[in-house]
């Protein structure tokens, strides 16, 4: 059966669209945690703390209380949430005017793993810093984040939800992760896929990436 041309781009958001610096956060824990940030990472490992957060079976208050009973004394709420949001950058302007052009070409969806709290920031960031207040609406057809759909990449009903919800067949649509497991997934599942190195601008590749598709 000959592929039908891609009708949708589906977007991951951070490192994609959304500059992160990750390591900011892991600092940022680090110096709230003090010794004791070896055995909370083993303890996160264990029990899955970080991916049921992504998948909203953790709450953002329990999130942030548990990590809190492994911070050093007097450690505040605030703290801990600006750590954990800390790996947040943002988005340059001229990726926004880029991809508000692509939706006259495409439809636009966006399929992320993130959690209530990041979500919080990047809303807030985009109000304070670009004066939108609807950045979903305004860039993207759907938007599909893990800790509201109950499931995150690389599981496959994350993609089962995004293409019945869309309503379109699986090689009409061309999915774009920085995460090489993220994609091999989805391409089992008939999407077209390519992986972003972070780094790179997406604005200069995506046309390259299509065509390879």
């Amino acid at each position: 059966m000959q592929k039908k041309r891609i009708s949708t781009i589906l977007f991951d958001l951070g490192n994609v669209l959304f500059d992160l610096d990750i390591p900011a956060t892991e600092r940022a824990l680090s110096t709230l945690m003090g010794d004791s940030v070896i055995p909370f990472k083993t303890w996160a490992r264990d029990n899955q703390f970080f991916e049921r957060f992504e998948i909203g079976e953790i709450s953002n208050d329990l999130f942030v209380s548990e990590i809190k009973k492994h911070c050093v004394a007097d450690t505040s709420d605030q703290s801990i949430i600006d750590a954990w949001n800390a790996m947040l950058v943002g988005m340059p302007p001229k990726r926004m005017t880029w991809l508000e052009e692509l939706r006259s070409s495409y439809r636009i969806a966006l399929l992320s793993n993130t959690n209530g709290l990041h979500i919080n920031w990047v809303r807030a960031y985009f109000q304070e810093t670009h004066a939108l207040t609807e950045y979903e609406d305004k860039f993207f057809d759907r938007a599909y984040y893990s800790h509201d759909i109950g499931a995150r990449k690389p599981d496959k009903q994350a993609y089962a939800v995004v293409l019945e919800d869309l309503g379109v067949r699986a090689d009409e649509v061309f999915f774009i992760d920085d995460v090489l497991e993220n994609t091999i997934t989805a391409a089992t599942m008939g999407i077209r896929v390519h992986q972003h190195i972070p780094g790179t601008e997406i604005m200069n590749h995506l046309s390259a990436y299509i065509r390879k598709a």
